[in-house]
Order: structure tokens, then C-alpha cells, then sequence
């Protein structure tokens, strides 16, 4: 499961290369070619929203903001505006189990794995007696 740091950077990578710019494709399928792959991913999506209007609300707007809290994260998308307001759609996401971003073209982020020193005392340990 997605840790605070994955989704935080996440968050900076979406800020990073995406931010300010128009979305030009909605892809709202499974992928990973597992037994729901091409099928509309009605799992994570409320179960009102259907995908042609999830697709039609988001394409088309700039993404203006990408905000966090704790493990939530949403993007913040203008979509117009309306009597000299502008309009802004929410877009609420969350990692599941095994979540991660990635956008096209940037090398995606590899985390370090370590190994707990199990010896006692432990290696930086301090005592103050």
C-alpha cells in the first residue's frame, strides 16, 4: 500500500510536468491486461458517474492545483467560466493496494530497499542514562 511518501511524490511529479497544462485525454479503462483490462474501471468511479461524463467534464480543462492530505490527493481542473467566475471541477484519487503516477516520457521513481540491523544494540543507537 502507497505510503505518505509515494503519495507525496506523486503529488510533485503531477505538479511538476503537468500543472497549467489542458487535458487532452481521459483514459478511464483497466489496464495491466488482467481480466477487466479495456473495460471501464466502474470500481474506483462513484457509482452515478458513467465514463462518457467523467471523460466530457475533464477534457478540455487546466489542470490548476494538485493538492494533498494524508493519502488523498485531488486535482484541482478549470473548466471555464461563468459570469465572470471561474468554474472549477475536484477530481478525488486515491493509490488502492499497489497505486503509483506515472506520467509519459519521465523516468519513474524507484525507491531504495534496506535492511533492518537486527544486532543489539542497534548500530546508531544513543543512551542517555
Amino acid at each position: 500500500m502507497p505510503e505518505l511518501a509515494e503519495v507525496e511524490r506523486s503529488c510533485q511529479l503531477v505538479r511538476q510536468h503537468c500543472e497549467g497544462k489542458k487535458i487532452e485525454v481521459v483514459i478511464c479503462k483497466e489496464q495491466g491486461g488482467g481480466p477487466r483490462h479495456g473495460l471501464f474501471d466502474n470500481i474506483v468511479f462513484t457509482e452515478d458517474l458513467k465514463e462518457d461524463s467523467f471523460v466530457k467534464a475533464v477534457t478540455g480543462g487546466i489542470l490548476r492545483g494538485v493538492r494533498r492530505k494524508g493519502k488523498q490527493m485531488w486535482f484541482e481542473i478549470e473548466k471555464g467560466t461563468h459570469k465572470n467566475k471561474k468554474l472549477y471541477l475536484y477530481a478525488l484519487l486515491h493509490f488502492g493496494m499497489t497505486g503509483s503516477f506515472s506520467v509519459k516520457g519521465v523516468e519513474r521513481a524507484t525507491y531504495k530497499d534496506f535492511k533492518v540491523d537486527k544486532g543489539w544494540p542497534p548500530r546508531f543507537c544513543k543512551l542517555v542514562s
